[in-house]
């Protein structure tokens, strides 16, 4: 069964199943009760996959990065985020620690422009 509590004046509703965690903040609390009874049906029918940002990555390199000028170099800067560590990572582990981390790591092989660009893409 999922919560709700009163935030700020509006109702933030949160559901946890199986280690998973999900909440969205709604105008009304009959808002939030219907979010979270098609949230809980979603968690119990297994109809959110367990995708990696490798996965995304490779879905925004398909979809959106042909419609692009750079689309090669933007295609190389995903397979190289896909092999690395990061893109093995699923999205529901995916934390800011984890992002700092991988960061902090990559300073130290790369210069912090590249970063910046892996950065950009990454936001995209």
């Amino acid at each position: 069964m999922g919560t709700i509590r009163r935030k700020n004046g509006k109702f933030y509703a949160e559901v946890c199943r199986k280690g998973k965690r999900k909440g969205k903040t709604h105008r009304t609390k009959s808002e939030a009760m219907r979010w979270i009874l098609v949230t809980e049906e979603e968690f119990d029918t297994g109809v959110i996959p367990d995708k990696t940002l490798g996965d995304l990555l490779q879905r925004y390199g398909d979809t959106v990065s042909p419609q692009k000028k750079s689309h090669q170099r933007e295609l190389n800067r995903i397979g190289v985020i896909q092999r690395d560590p990061l893109g093995r990572v699923r999205l529901v582990d995916l934390t800011a620690p984890v992002v700092a981390e991988w960061r902090d790591r990559k300073l130290t092989q790369i210069k912090p422009n590249t970063i910046r660009r892996d950065w950009v893409l990454l936001g995209s």
